[in-house]
């Protein structure tokens, strides 16, 4: 009982700080926009048109980079950032992010090859167990496979404490999907195993941003930019929090209060 009160704790201690965050956090949301509209209006149809996937990477590598190091000071607590910390972040956890592309690339290429009716069931249980990639991108000092290698051990040391954190957005994503259409199954569990974790969904496309829709599309998209940033802030906290104690020792802590 003793776990599940810490556990408690850390969720509602991360909600609260992460709520503290938000009205400090106009710069990081106008990149996650920002971000998500060079991806869809540029980096994708720019493939489509050259299918260089190397060029894609590299985009893609720039992007997400530059909007976890922006994530990374508020879950260290910085109080505000500027917009030279906009123009600073960029460029940053490049090598972090494109040696972990590298490292998907190389088991999906594969598979695509050998057995691609099972790419759909690995990606799931590679969002699962690969699931805070995007914290140790800016919070890990390792690289490609041992980075992954660290969040295999987080998930398997942490996961009831980790993924009942994220229930609550984890549960509005697949309803949002469902209200739009999307049917139970197997698509829809990788949606959501997707959106918050290895396969960036959060950043590439997860809300979207289409000008072109109008103005309602576009406040839904900067509502939705909101939403997403809040998550990955308070992702960042719980990550911290549990990876700073082992289970016993959160019980044990509790139990002495």
């Amino acid at each position: 009982m003793s776990a599940v009160i810490a556990a408690w704790r850390i969720v509602r201690e991360a909600g609260v700080q992460t709520l503290r965050t938000l009205p400090r956090s106009g710069w990081p949301i106008a990149v996650l926009l920002a971000v998500q509209f060079i991806w869809s209006f540029v980096a994708v149809p720019l493939f489509m048109a050259t299918r260089v996937g190397l060029l894609l990477g590299i985009v893609e590598a720039l992007l997400l980079g530059w909007y976890l190091s922006l994530v990374e000071p508020l879950v260290h607590g910085r109080p505000k950032l500027t917009l030279s910390d906009v123009r600073g972040a960029f460029g940053s956890r490049f090598g972090e992010v494109i040696g972990i592309l590298f490292a998907f690339w190389l088991p999906s290429f594969a598979l695509q090859l050998l057995a691609p009716g099972l790419l759909p069931i690995a990606s799931v249980l590679a969002a699962v167990l690969f699931n805070p990639v995007p914290e140790l991108v800016y919070l890990s000092r390792n690289q490609s496979f041992a980075l992954l290698g660290e969040a295999a051990s987080f998930t398997q040391e942490n996961w009831p404490e980790w993924f009942a954190a994220q229930l609550v957005p984890l549960l509005a994503v697949g309803g949002l999907a469902i209200a739009f259409g999307m049917a139970p199954g197997l698509d829809l569990a990788a949606h959501v195993a997707g959106m918050f974790g290895p396969w960036w969904g959060f950043a590439l496309g997860g809300v979207g941003l289409n000008l072109q829709d109008g103005p309602i599309a576009a406040v839904g998209a900067c509502l939705g930019a909101v939403f997403v940033h809040a998550v990955m802030v308070y992702r960042g906290r719980v990550y911290v929090q549990l990876a700073a104690t082992n289970r016993r020792g959160r019980a044990w802590r509790e139990r002495m209060k």
